[in-house]
């Protein structure tokens, strides 16, 4: 799904990246993809997020989507921040 509404931004021009845990990352190849780390270490995802978006905003980024995570303890942070960044437009699949 990611991939293809990736392949529809960018037909309507939009820079478009992905937030994803480093066990999905190689699954977006050709894509400009950004590590949260582990998705078992939301600690790494709490402390990179916020250089992760300056980072899309300094690359131009038009369209994000970002992989989600549970959100119990420090994931509830991590996916507030997301929502947040997000305008709370969630897809669930």
């Amino acid at each position: 799904w990611i991939r293809a509404a990736l392949a529809e931004a960018r037909a309507r021009g939009e820079r478009t990246a992905v937030l994803a845990f480093d066990e999905h990352a190689a699954s977006y190849a050709g894509e400009r993809v950004y590590s949260l780390g582990k998705r078992d270490a939301l600690h790494e995802a709490a402390q990179r997020l916020y250089g992760v978006l300056r980072r899309c905003d300094e690359d131009g980024v038009t369209y994000i989507l970002s992989e989600s995570c549970p959100t119990d303890g420090l994931g509830d942070a991590v996916m507030n921040r997301l929502l947040k960044a997000a305008g709370h437009r969630v897809v669930r699949l």
